[in-house]
């Protein structure tokens, strides 16, 4: 009985090599390179691949998962998590046009991986069952090329040209609202008059409002994954609209805020403190505005989108100083209005902190 089992299982083993016969095994011969920042790591492995021998067979790759794939110097596709692909020579023709090229270049890249988690073989595997789960090659979308780089490089680009052109014509505008100093400062020995309707001021906001619509756009696209669908990465025109539009809904919102100070001031008989109240807050928010445009851009530039705690610790560093910043109004109108403690308290809790505690449960928790 034990021979016909041993004849048996000669003649399932034979079947199965017939059926799977490995021409060439590219998984000794990947290459391996790492670059190193100061909070970020990135590591790529790479071969050359022969795609003119043995045109009838097949590929068998195997990629660790959160990589992508690089064929001939193009995008091939992104693993989501752990992939084999199967695939003919014959269709890796048709999608790559290899221009009578007998070898290309192959790449994986992604963080972390290295030369033991990737495979590649080619040979004859027809029978074999093989698991694709993750593959998004035959996803268009995923082989677009995302615009928002682009977006935002020029985004940037524009912002200092309208801060120039308000340097030149608003010059004193400018340097009262991104003055460090007068964050210690409500309003003494004010070198403009401010009048919010004025065209001076509408455009400073508008500018402002650019700033901060960038840096949400930002957190949204890279760490954002509930509401990124809100905007679309690979149209420009998109991105753009969306942009001015975001921008137009904070200046309608700063109206509002004017608007509602305005009111308070009255009910609690403040003498029109809201125009130093709301520009002194504009300052502060101007200022972060700026931080946030230039941290941003060392992030996206030295490629340290990884880090995910950027996400947490800018949120958490926004609100922090909005409250510092009420602390310090607070301090400063005791020295400007002739008013009791408790009244400057009820003030503020009624025109900043309600508002703040509002938003602040919807955003931050």
């Amino acid at each position: 009985m034990g021979k016909y089992w041993l004849i048996i299982s000669f003649i399932f083993l034979a079947y199965g090599e017939l059926h799977a016969q490995i021409l060439e095994n590219y998984s000794g011969m990947f290459d391996h390179q790492s670059k190193k920042s100061w909070n970020y790591k990135s590591d790529q492995v790479s071969t050359t691949l022969d795609v003119s021998s043995f045109p009838s067979s097949m590929l068998r790759f195997y990629v660790p998962e959160k990589n992508t794939v690089f064929l001939d110097n193009k995008i091939w596709f992104y693993s989501e998590k752990d992939t084999t692909v199967l695939i003919s020579l014959e269709e890796l023709h048709e999608r790559f046009d290899f221009q009578g090229q007998s070898t290309v270049s192959l790449v994986v890249y992604g963080q972390g991986v290295s030369l033991n988690a990737v495979t590649l073989e080619k040979g004859y595997f027809q029978s074999l069952v093989m698991d694709v789960q993750g593959v998004s090659e035959a996803d268009d979308s995923r082989r677009n090329r995302s615009s928002f780089k682009d977006f935002y490089f020029l985004g940037i680009c524009i912002l200092l040209s309208l801060f120039a052109i308000v340097k030149i014509v608003f010059p004193v505008e400018l340097n009262f609202m991104l003055s460090p100093k007068a964050i210690f400062s409500v309003g003494d020995n004010m070198d403009w008059n401010p009048k919010f309707f004025s065209l001076d001021v509408l455009f400073f906001l508008f500018l402002i409002g650019l700033g901060m619509v960038q840096s949400i756009m930002f957190f949204v696209y890279y760490f954002d994954s509930i509401h990124a669908n809100l905007i679309n990465p690979f149209s420009l025109n998109d991105l753009f609209f969306k942009w001015i539009i975001g921008a137009v809904i904070f200046v309608g919102l700063s109206v509002v805020k004017y608007l509602y100070l305005s009111f308070m001031t009255y009910v609690f008989n403040f003498r029109k403190f809201e125009v130093m109240h709301f520009f002194y807050l504009l300052r502060i928010i101007s200022l972060l505005v700026v931080v946030l445009i230039i941290v941003q851009t060392l992030v996206l530039t030295n490629d340290m989108i990884t880090a995910q705690n950027w996400h947490a610790l800018a949120k958490n560093g926004v609100f922090t100083i909005y409250l510092i910043a009420t602390v310090f109004l607070y301090v400063l109108m005791t020295n400007q209005l002739d008013f009791k403690f408790y009244h400057l308290i009820a003030y503020l809790c009624t025109a900043e902190l309600l508002p703040f505690l509002i938003v602040s449960k919807y955003m931050m928790w």
